[in-house]
């Protein structure tokens, strides 16, 4: 009795929680099924196969031929025993299904043995091992009993059919490395076994063994795009697949809008292939092409592209990934930025012993390696510094941004957005109107508006934004400021674009919880005293230089100095303070012994500092510290500019230094011989560097062992380089 009472207080507990959630669906008005129907919608999208076959049938561009022959070179040249592993990457909708039935095709007889198995996002390990071993056994007898057998039975079968026999194993659409993981101990790994997986999330596609290989699928190019689209589109009007010149426009921007993604071709070229060449109709599709995509069932294959990695993603990958539908479609989002909007926006959780930013660095890795994003190398710091996101991807965003209710994306004047979102972004070539915003509660506005000078600062006082997180102006010519505006105690994120003014307001020390401050003045300006009040504050950045007060040292969370002078060397000595500094960048820096000497000492302290560069004045001679009592360790990036006597010794003690950049410091020394046993080194550039007449790369073969590039420019007084003398 006792124990049954227990149970009945317990169930009407349950049964008061369920009510209570119900009654606060109703009171906040969440959409019922939103999450379900968008589960439902993604089902039926997996249960088709009609992407693969559309392309597998209507390929008349043989697009896999290169692809195919060099993956059945790579499978059957290899002689040793050992088991090869082959991961077939990339983004949804390239083919890498297509491309792994092709190549199972062409070498399955080869292989004594051969399966192919389908992997669910959801699987069943036992499942996908009876599969195995009904495709290995083929026409052998199955054991007795398969369906009744546990894990390890199964794994023992599958093992003792292959072995002593080659085999091909092909793993189609892993989502987890889970299901390697089941399916690798039953694997002999001493028959000459090949096995071909396919993945969007390159993280799966980690090296498991030492037989491990990736083969990542890129985007078509423009021609080939093309070819492939009008191929499929104008196949009833001619054979030949060639569009009618008064299409031609028409087809170009459709085929652009795809960016090479095989999947939105063939789906497109599919929806618009018709005895119907009336330009407007094209017109017509182009205009509406976002609305199309979201409820037209032709195009339902180009959504599921954004809607199966959407729905597998953790739900602070989500919000991270809806985030990037507030920059323009087509646009390049830079690494740094989106990871401080991230934070500002409080979509990162904190984990111990890292900072919020190198925690959202991990998640921008991740997206990245999901090819959900694409991630666009940039020279200067040798990594990946930007991304961008796919314009059918994007358009699915924006649309899952508004079901969402999160977000609203306002382009056109005929575009609107509800009032519950609490993200909102103008893009397109100018505003349409004063935006009205009365009575919304947003917490982010970004301006993305080609028309430079607006009334902006009118717009956002003459209504009430007094919740404001983030404040995105940085495409913004500014007039003014007004005095109160302090009173946007919320914000975290300020970016002011072009400043037409010569001071800031004094208010700006107001902002208590301000992490990010960047401006986009072209002329020098000081920061008031009162910024030094902002104590949260973590990147300051400046287009210009910023001249910084007395107080500096009071920011004791600082990461990011970006473009500041100090004209005061007492000002300067407060950087000792500064020791969570990541990225330092001083321009304007005097050359005497005193203001040398303290920066030297700043460095010194810096253990966490990443990213190092210094400006000298003009007219002046930089003269830093020979030695330091410590280096920063960490320090990956350096750029020094400005007249130099030599290179002071420590810098040959940074063993972690990867992009090394010297302009215009005239050494009187060789500075090859001195950067050679920087192991790490992977990018130099020297401009106007030195004066000598001959520089050596050194006799150790052991010198500069991971350099990749090397810049010279400017180097009038050069002679003679590694033994090679210049011809005149």
């Amino acid at each position: 009795m006792k124990l049954q009472r227990q149970f009945h207080f317990q169930i009407e507990a349950i049964k008061k929680e369920i009510n209570d959630i119900s009654k606060r669906k109703d009171v906040y008005k969440f959409s019922e099924g939103a999450q379900s129907s968008m589960a439902k919608e993604e089902d039926e999208f997996l249960s088709s196969s009609v992407s693969t076959l559309l392309i597998e049938e209507k390929d008349t561009v043989d697009l896999m031929k290169e692809h195919v022959r060099r993956l059945e070179d790579l499978i059957l040249r290899e002689k040793d025993e050992q088991l090869k592993v082959i991961s077939i990457v990339g983004m949804g909708g390239l083919g890498k299904t297509t491309l792994a039935r092709k190549i199972y095709r062409a070498v399955k007889t080869k292989f004594q043995c051969h399966a192919w198995v389908s992997v669910t996002r959801s699987f069943e390990a036992k499942a996908i091992l009876r599969c195995m071993l009904q495709e290995f056994c083929e026409s052998k007898l199955l054991p007795n009993g398969v369906d009744k057998m546990s894990e390890d039975s199964l794994r023992q079968q599958i093992s003792n059919c292959l072995q002593g026999q080659s085999y091909v194993l092909v793993l189609d659409d892993i989502w987890d490395s889970k299901a390697w993981e089941v399916v690798r101990p039953a694997l002999p790994r001493n028959t000459g076994g090949k096995v071909i997986f396919t993945t969007c999330d390159e993280t799966v596609a980690s090296p498991l063994h030492d037989g491990f290989q990736m083969y990542k699928l890129d985007f078509l190019p423009y021609q080939v795009a093309r070819d492939l689209f009008c191929s499929i589109a104008f196949k009833e009007q001619n054979p030949q697949g060639q569009s009618p010149s008064w299409l031609d426009v028409f087809v170009d921007d459709m085929v652009r809008k795809c960016e090479g993604l095989p999947l939105a071709l063939v789906t497109l070229g599919g929806f618009m292939s018709s005895s119907d060449t009336n330009p407007s109709r094209w017109i017509r599709v182009l205009d509406t092409l976002s609305y199309q995509l979201d409820i037209n069932p032709k195009l339902k294959e180009i959504k599921s592209i954004f809607l199966r990695r959407y729905n597998h993603l953790p739900p602070h990958l989500k919000c991270c990934l809806l985030y990037c539908a507030m920059f323009p479609v087509g646009s390049e989002i830079p690494r740094d930025e989106l990871i401080r909007l991230w934070v500002a926006e409080g979509f990162v959780i904190g984990e111990r012993q890292m900072t919020l930013e190198e925690v959202a660095n991990t998640y921008f890795n991740e997206l990245i390696k999901c090819n959900i994003l694409q991630g666009l190398f940039k020279e200067e710091n040798w990594e990946i510094q930007y991304c961008r996101m796919h314009e059918l991807i994007h358009d699915a965003t924006v649309h899952m941004l508004e079901k969402e209710q999160l977000g609203g994306v306002i382009a056109r004047a005929e575009d609107s957005a509800s009032q519950a979102n609490r993200w909102l972004a103008f893009h397109g070539e100018q505003l349409q109107g004063r935006p009205n915003l009365n009575d919304w509660n947003i917490r982010s506005l970004h301006m993305f508006v080609k028309q430079r000078r607006i009334p902006i600062i009118d717009v956002l006082f003459g209504i009430s934004l007094r919740l404001l997180r983030v404040l995105n102006l940085r495409d913004m010519e500014i007039s003014s400021l007004p005095k109160d505006f302090g009173d946007l105690i919320h914000l975290r994120y300020l970016a002011l674009g072009k400043l037409l003014f010569s001071s800031l307001p004094s208010s700006l020390g107001k902002l208590y919880n301000l992490q990010t401050l960047y401006l986009g003045q072209d002329h020098p300006m000081p920061l008031p005293k009162e910024i030094t009040s902002a104590r949260p504050l973590r990147h300051l950045l400046s287009k210009t230089p910023l001249s910084m007060p007395s107080g500096v040292g009071n920011l004791s969370h600082l990461q990011t100095l970006d473009c500041v002078e100090f004209k005061d060397v007492n000002v300067l000595k407060e950087l000792e303070k500064l020791t969570q500094i990541r990225k330092l960048n001083i321009h304007n820096v005097i050359g005497s012994e005193d203001y040398g000497e303290e920066l030297s000492s700043c460095i010194a302290k810096m253990k966490r500092l990443h990213e190092l560069k210094i400006v000298c004045g003009l007219k002046e001679r930089l003269k830093l510290s020979s030695s330091l009592s410590s280096t920063p360790p960490l320090l990956d990036t350096m750029h020094i500019d400005g007249t130099m006597d030599r290179l002071p010794g420590w810098i040959a003690s940074l063993s972690c230094l990867r992009v090394m950049s010297l302009s215009y410091c005239k050494l009187q020394e060789d500075p090859l011989k001195f950067l050679s046993q920087l192991h790490s080194l992977v990018k130099l550039i020297l401009c106007d560097a030195s004066s000598a007449r001959k520089m050596e790369f050194g006799n150790n073969g052991q010198t500069f062992s991971s350099l990749e590039y090397l810049e010279l420019s400017e180097m009038y007084t050069l002679e003679e380089l590694g033994g090679y003398r210049r011809v005149s």
